[in-house]
């Protein structure tokens, strides 16, 4: 998604769509798969919060600081801002719940009742996150299985501001752009509703 190339940035922005399409939940839940592909859409797209050195120190727009000035950026720009969406939406969105699946997991249990609560846990690494013998915490290359972990995370890296900031600016473009980050914002709601 970093490539020179505008052509090779479209087909690895085709990619990750077609993949958060078939399994998205694998891909925001793998390891760094959450954080460190937010922050190459933060780099590509050129947003970071208000009061940053970046946005201060230059004076200008978010849309003045793009490199490209080439006919193709704008939809470059609006597929960036939509691939990014389907992401946050694929990460954020809880799972569906099935209000019958307690009862069909009792009826396959019969005499047994609440087995799932003695037996081997079937998460690796499942006390992973007490971090009793590991490495210091890394935000970046953990991994977030549950959509409130990947809010507290959004939040904590500060990623939620920047791009909160960077979809204020974007929504007074026209046309594409501002129809794109009117749906990156609906996106964004959903890390106000799940935290």
């Amino acid at each position: 998604m970093t490539h020179l190339s505008t052509d090779i940035r479209l087909a690895a922005l085709d990619t990750l769509d077609w993949l958060l399409a078939s399994n998205g939940e694998a891909v925001v839940s793998c390891a760094g798969g959450w954080v460190k592909t937010l922050k190459t859409f933060q780099n590509l797209l050129s947003w970071t919060a208000q009061g940053s050195i970046i946005s201060s120190a230059t004076g200008a727009k978010w849309s003045n600081t793009k490199a490209s000035n080439s006919l193709g950026s704008n939809k470059l720009l609006v597929h960036q801002i939509n691939t990014l969406t389907k992401f946050l939406n694929a990460g954020l969105k809880p799972r569906a719940h099935d209000p019958n699946a307690l009862a069909v997991k009792a009826a396959q249990n019969f005499p047994q009742w609440h087995t799932e609560a003695h037996v081997l846990p079937t998460k690796s690494n499942c006390y992973g996150y007490l971090n009793l013998f590991g490495a210091p915490r890394d935000l970046d290359s953990e991994m977030y299985d549950d959509p409130n972990e990947r809010v507290e995370a959004l939040h904590e890296s500060g990623l939620y501001d920047a791009f909160k900031y960077g979809v204020g600016e974007a929504k007074k473009e026209a046309g594409e752009i501002g129809r794109a980050a009117s749906g990156l914002e609906k996106a964004l709601r959903l890390a106000e509703q799940v935290g």
